[in-house]
């Protein structure tokens, strides 16, 4: 196999190349078995060493300039492949000098500009630039352009070359149906600031009718094809759309130029937004532009993991017409290696925050409480000055803690609702107290709050992520204001709110574990909807909350089932990060007959060993060094992981 790679080149049609005859035949190698098992739409032709596919970014770049100035080469794969003419025909032209520009300089105006939506969906299908004297990414020449394939919107680029530019130029107008289509639109970048990139992208999409359902987690994987070049994030939505095929594309070619992909680039090399049509519904297309599904879907795990992600358990058996696509999805995953791939260097789950990339999976994170309040169940009164309460997160950290949770209004059972103000005003304080020490340069702040205000304000002072008790329920504006925030997101269980939660209607469960997860997936639904894409969601079943001592202990015995549960909206729901909070909580003091909660540490570290064992991800806690060598002991039982790495994740955006 290795010395037929050295001889040719490997090509992926959409359909398997016609029996070759003569000279041709002669040409031909044929694939392994457990290839052609693996990737049913590989084919390994030989050809002149010019054709064959470039390891490295230089060669690339050399090949296409080299090919735009032939005017026909030697050899062409429609010549060994095909009797007819080949889109692989048509070449790459010569690169044009680029310069990338930082699209964190440009003002929030500059970079989403403020137009209706029906204003974007026409000028982005008709190729028009948006009223902005902003230079830099809207006139950036240089993207990662391809040779057109027989997908054209695959590794190609906005206007990628002149036959495809020439395609998209012609929709004038964006064709809307009355019925609503769903799609899977797939997602990649490895310029700049991907994530940025990635939001943007999600917003403009949203604009020009394209309602996106769920997100897929956030994968960060090598380099395929062109080795010499950044790591690419991929992720993936379903969504609903009432454009056609031919108009979404030209929707998302749109996006991708004014988002900074031009024309002219190198196949398979860099890009700012790459954003390919996977499946249209139960549709099967193709044109000189399009072809539907997405022909290399199956021979990519960069593009598999995503999908299989949007999958859920409510789809059946083959009731659903995403049913049959997520099957072959799972086989073509199952033989590429399957969840063994998750976790390595190629292929990973990573959460964004604070400008890094967080593959949380790898050990247990530990979430330490500081409450500013004189009311807390636990310590309350004992850090409400900010010099107490800095002092404490300061403890904290030196004990092992990986982010510290500031909370400035109780949520023990019966507590007295504050106003949005009075928290700020104790909460602020502390933040930039905090935010001020050397010491707190590597720890993630959390603020513990059910207020989209208190929420906005404390991000904007330098809080890394949102833990809303209420999951969304309390304040209309939360989901909202969080996904305008773009931090993550702690999603918890509970009923009704602190005050009425432990009401006899609010603790009356079938069964608490799966009615816990079909309400959180309701909480997922209106989170997602609302534009937070769930690789930013963190889910908490609420130990404590709304649950009585006999739930709560069913609940952290059966932390399996609940996060199976969570596959009924999206099986990417079962692969966030999971926190629980059991710390010092009156269910433990009941089993160890510990009236104090500050007597309840050692029955604390029961119950976080359980969630561990269950794959548990975050615990909250008052105590941390009483827990953290319970916590290190457990990962290296539960998750086999090398505990004398650095516990950051040191990749940027």
């Amino acid at each position: 196999m290795i010395e037929a790679m050295r001889e040719g080149v490997i090509a992926y049609p959409p359909p398997p190349p016609p029996p070759l005859a003569g000279a041709d035949a002669k040409r031909h190698v044929s694939l392994p078995p457990q290839l052609l098992r693996a990737s049913p739409h590989v084919a390994l032709v030989t050809s002149r060493k010019m054709h064959q596919p470039a390891r490295t970014f230089k060669a690339a770049l050399f090949a296409s300039t080299l090919r735009s100035r032939l005017i026909r080469p030697p050899t062409l794969l429609s010549q060994i492949c095909s009797a007819s003419p080949s889109p692989e025909e048509i070449l790459c032209p010569p690169l044009r000098p680029y310069l990338v520009a930082d699209s964190s300089s440009l003002s929030a105006e500059a970079k989403m500009p403020t137009i209706s939506d029906e204003t974007l969906r026409c000028q982005i299908a008709q190729n028009v630039d948006f009223d902005t004297k902003t230079t830099g990414i809207f006139g950036n020449p240089f993207s990662a352009c391809n040779s057109p394939s027989p997908h054209l919107q695959d590794e190609s680029t906005g206007g990628v070359t002149s036959s495809s530019a020439s395609a998209i130029n012609s929709f004038h107008a964006v064709s809307i149906s009355s019925q609503q289509h769903e799609v899977v639109i797939a997602l990649g970048s490895n310029m700049g600031n991907r994530v940025a990139s990635f939001d943007k992208a999600l917003s403009m999409m949203r604009r020009a009718g394209v309602d996106v359902i769920c997100h897929s987690s956030l994968y960060e994987s090598a380099p395929a094809y062109v080795t010499d070049q950044p790591k690419f994030l991929n992720s993936a939505v379903r969504a609903s759309t009432r454009l056609d095929p031919s108009s979404l594309l030209g929707v998302l070619k749109g996006i991708e130029r004014t988002l900074g992909r031009a024309a002219n680039g190198i196949r398979y090399g860099p890009r700012p937004i790459d954003l390919d049509i996977l499946f249209y519904g139960d549709t099967m297309f193709s044109d000189e532009n399009l072809t539907l599904p997405h022909p290399r879907i199956w021979e990519r795990p960069f593009v598999l993991a995503p999908l299989m992600d949007l999958h859920n358990t409510k789809l059946g058996n083959g009731s659903h017409f995403w049913a049959k696509r997520f099957e072959k999805a799972k086989c073509a995953w199952q033989l590429l290696g399957g969840d063994n791939q998750l976790g390595q260097d190629g292929l990973k789950h990573v959460v964004p925050i604070a400008g890094k990339l967080w593959q949380w999976s790898d050990r247990t994170y530990v979430m330490g409480i500081v409450n500013v309040t004189p009311d807390s169940f636990s310590d309350g009164g004992k850090y409400f000055s900010v010099q107490d309460a800095v002092s404490q997160a300061e403890a904290l950290v030196h004990a092992g803690a990986d982010i510290i949770d500031l909370g400035a209004q109780s949520t023990r059972p019966f507590a007295t609702k504050l106003t949005s103000e009075e928290e700020l005003a104790r909460l602020i304080p502390v933040v930039e107290a905090i935010k001020k020490l050397p010491s707190m340069e590597s720890v993630w702040l959390s603020v513990d709050t059910f207020y989209s205000k208190v929420a906005r304000e404390a991000v904007k002072h330098g809080v890394h992520m949102v833990n809303d008790v209420s999951g969304g329920s309390l304040d209309p504006d939360m989901y909202k204001t969080v996904a305008e925030l773009g931090v993550p997101y702690v999603v918890m269980h509970m009923r009704g709110d602190p005050k009425t939660m432990m009401q006899e209607k609010n603790i009356r469960y079938k069964n608490v574990s799966s009615d816990v997860s079909v309400e959180l997936c309701e909480s997922l639904r209106k989170a997602e909807s609302s534009g937070i894409p769930a690789w930013r969601i963190v889910v908490d079943p609420g130990l404590g909350f709304s649950k009585t001592s006999e739930q709560n202990v069913q609940l952290l015995g059966d932390l399996s089932a609940f996060r199976s549960g969570l596959g009924s909206w999206s099986l990417t729901s079962t692969k966030l990060p999971l926190l629980i909070g059991p710390s010092r909580k009156r269910f433990l003091g009941k089993i160890c007959n510990r009236e104090k909660a500050e007597d309840r540490d050692t029955a604390t570290i029961g119950a976080v060993v359980a969630g561990i064992a269950q794959g548990v991800d975050i615990v909250r806690l008052h105590n941390v060094q009483a827990s953290i060598d319970a916590i290190r002991v457990a990962d290296a039982i539960f998750k086999m992981k090398d505990l004398t790495k650095e516990h950051k994740q040191e990749d940027a955006y």
